[in-house]
């Protein structure tokens, strides 16, 4: 999202000065569609490179590191109920 105003702000700045030669009033019009512009190369660009991006992201802040995983010690085997269900 930051990037997409950064395009936005840069996108109007160099549309303006590039026609302020012709004119303010020129200038402060056409800004808006250089902002639009470039911000619409900019989204682009990240709908083709953000998932990618977020993806390897996040499977590496979501996988559990060794430190987090606690082995299971075989002496302490797993208690069964021997009650089936549904029967009292």
């Amino acid at each position: 999202m930051a990037l997409l105003l950064a395009a936005a702000l840069l996108g109007g700045f160099v549309t303006f000065a590039m026609l302020f030669p012709y004119g303010i009033l020129t200038a402060l019009v056409g800004a808006p569609f250089g902002a639009s512009f470039l911000t619409l190369m900019a989204g682009v660009l990240l709908a083709f490179l953000g998932p990618k991006a977020e993806r390897s992201i996040e499977v590496t802040s979501d996988m559990p590191t060794k430190a987090h995983i606690t082995p299971l010690s075989p002496a302490e085997p797993a208690q069964r109920s021997t009650r089936r269900r549904g029967m009292s």
